[in-house]
């Protein structure tokens, strides 16, 4: 279960990187995402958003933390949101950096089955 999810735009109009907006959905923070998407580089490029998610799992709590690199959001170029990018970076490692993922199997899998459940 998701306890908090935490937005931090890096990089964009300055009002949007003053201020941290936390979300309890995937949802809601992936709606947030896209509507501040269509202030990113229009044609190449992209602007950083840092974000850190909070699960609870079993009483237990496990802290997730990214980067997220924000394109425009367009019909061409849609973006499915944060958590399947999440996931996508994550099984990416297991497939292709597998020293690195023999080094952090436990964790990589925990958060992929983490973030998959919370849809």
């Amino acid at each position: 279960m998701i306890t908090k999810i935490t937005i931090d735009r890096a990089e964009g109009p300055t009002h949007e990187c003053e201020t941290t907006h936390t979300f309890t959905s995937f949802k809601d923070a992936n709606k947030h995402l896209r509507s501040m998407s269509y202030s990113a580089p229009e044609e190449l490029g992209y602007d950083k958003i840092y974000f850190y998610v909070r699960f609870e799992d079993e009483g237990k709590e496990h802290d997730y933390k990214g980067r997220y690199d924000m394109t425009r959001h367009l019909e061409r170029n849609p973006d499915k949101g944060y958590d399947d990018h999440a996931v996508a970076y994550l099984e990416w490692l297991k497939e292709y950096d597998h020293s690195f993922y023999e080094d952090n199997k436990e964790e990589i899998e925990l958060f992929i089955s983490l973030f998959k459940r919370s849809k």
